[in-house]
């Protein structure tokens, strides 16, 4: 598949911001799937721990900011993170 990567800055009220977006033409993700990816120890994988998603939305809302994930099954994924930018 082909990844790509597109970032752009964002400007939310008094808050400056950056978005980063990262699209993938994978497989997707299988729609009932997607509110499940951001609970700990979901996995689809034989040999994962499920932490992965969990964990790097807890890092990013510690440090202000969020993940979204959006997938369509056969024809990728886009994950978005926005991120503060300190003045």
């Amino acid at each position: 598949g082909c990844l790509t990567i597109c970032s752009r800055f964002l400007q939310r009220d008094e808050r400056k911001l950056l978005h980063i977006a990262l699209t993938d033409t994978g497989h997707g993700i299988v729609e009932q799937h997607l509110s499940e990816i951001y609970k700990p120890f979901f996995t689809t994988k034989t040999r994962g721990t499920g932490l992965g998603i969990p964990l790097c939305k807890k890092i990013m809302e510690a440090h202000g900011g969020a993940i979204h994930i959006k997938s369509t099954l056969g024809e990728g994924t886009t994950v978005e993170l926005t991120v503060p930018l300190e003045q």
